[in-house]
């Protein structure tokens, strides 16, 4: 009869492994500390940030005012030579606060509220100045247009013809009489584009004179002629220019 022999191992069975649980305890603790630092240093960033909010906002207000003053110039470099009092209202239409709006889309209603009024301090005093500008480029112009206006009718009324001195007397009655010429001018210096006028259509007159017969002004002589212009040189003047034309037709 067969005998089953079993050998007995003298290997030990193996530990079951325990956990490290003071390891445990440690990368617990780690945690917590980390997560009790950050929310320490979120607080200081919360405290901070509430106490800087006031001056932050003024930095993005600078910043976007600067922004909007490079807008605000160029849109009165637009109209430095405009002398049409309406380029005012085109201007302030051009830097409305609404043409802001993409740029405040970012930034909190505190600085869109500052941004508004400093742009409305900006706008006003650029868009005064442009007014004043344009007010008195229109004057100037105004001014510039009467007097072209006068010079030619000065010459229509030193012709030898009467219909056309009749009608070129007219026509400036008209403009020295309408109270708008009174308002565009000044009573003083009315008076005296008045005065100019006259004097300048006797220079004319004479000289038109002097073209065709110079030898009425010599007969006319100086004194009458000073008497008619009020001014002796001038009269001096007439005379020496008769002069010299009737010397240079005998040559």
């Amino acid at each position: 009869m067969a005998v089953i022999k079993i050998n007995r191992s003298n290997a030990r069975i193996a530990d079951a492994q325990v956990p490290n649980l003071s390891a445990l305890r440690l990368d617990s603790n780690l945690a917590l500390n980390y997560g009790a630092a950050i929310a320490s240093v979120g607080k200081v960033v919360e405290d901070a940030r509430a106490k800087t909010q006031k001056t932050q906002d003024m930095n993005d207000v600078r910043v976007l005012v600067m922004e909007a003053n490079k807008s605000i110039m160029l849109a009165s470099a637009n109209y430095k030579n405009s002398s049409n009092i309406t380029d005012v209202d085109s201007f302030y239409d051009e830097v409305h606060l609404d043409k802001f709006k993409p740029l405040l889309k970012d930034y909190n209603t505190n600085v869109q509220s500052l941004f508004a009024t400093e742009l409305y301090k900006s706008t006003n005093n650029v868009g005064m100045k442009l007014f004043a500008s344009i007010l008195k480029t229109h004057g100037e112009v105004t001014q510039d247009n009467i007097k072209k206006d006068l010079f030619q009718l000065n010459i229509l009324e030193s012709k030898n013809n009467p219909l056309d001195r009749k009608k070129a007397q007219d026509q400036k009655a008209l403009i020295f009489n309408n109270p708008e010429t009174l308002n565009i001018f000044g009573k003083v210096e009315l008076d005296k584009l008045q005065q100019d006028s006259i004097l300048e259509t006797k220079l004319m007159q004479y000289s038109n004179r002097i073209k065709n017969k110079p030898m009425d002004i010599l007969e006319l002589g100086e004194k009458n002629i000073a008497s008619d212009v009020a001014n002796e040189t001038l009269a001096k003047s007439i005379i020496q220019n008769a002069e010299n034309t009737l010397i240079s037709k005998a040559i």
